[in-house]
């Protein structure tokens, strides 16, 4: 059985590891190869070439995306937990379960909540939202006057949660 057989053995995807495994080199010297980028030998890049294909070697792009990608903030703006019988409770931990997701591409959810019975409350959740840095927003908009208004003129991308606000610019969608 030859190195590469050892190796892969035919099984599952090979990766940048099994080929510098196969070859005897680090995973560096294989992605600068596979990259031809930096400094490396011709013989060591030939040796390289041939486990690429002795292993069937396709990028993952899963993962290269994942390496690439821009990160991306989100603010979530939304009552209180407490408030309404408990129910914004269950929202906001479906909220922190999904933006643990996001977590592995690099992306951050912030959650800004407010008092429901607060128009100043609500506008101040939402102005600190705004000035964080946020992408796109998810809102609740239980307080629709008061949020209409603060959002009438920015085109900033909003999800709305629980309610629909369908005049505002920058809506994409309702939950």
């Amino acid at each position: 059985m030859s190195v590469i057989d050892n190796a892969h053995k035919g099984i599952g995807m090979a990766s940048v590891k099994d080929i510098a495994e196969a070859v005897g080199v680090s995973t560096g010297t294989v992605d600068r190869i596979l990259h031809s980028r930096g400094r490396y030998s011709e013989k060591t890049a030939k040796k390289v070439r041939q486990a690429v294909k002795d292993l069937n070697y396709t990028p993952n792009m899963h993962a290269r995306g994942l390496k690439k990608s821009k990160k991306h903030k989100f603010g979530v703006v939304i009552p209180r937990r407490e408030q309404d019988g408990g129910y914004w409770s269950l929202v906001e931990e479906g909220i922190l379960r999904a933006s643990q997701e996001l977590i592995s591409y690099g992306s951050e959810v912030k959650i800004y909540s407010f008092d429901n019975y607060s128009s100043q409350s609500c506008l101040s959740a939402l102005s600190e939202a705004l000035v964080s840095g946020a992408e796109g927003l998810l809102i609740a908009p239980s307080r629709p006057e008061d949020m209409e208004k603060f959002l009438a003129d920015r085109e900033m991308p909003v999800i709305f949660l629980d309610s629909d606000l369908s005049g505002i610019k920058g809506r994409m969608a309702y939950i």
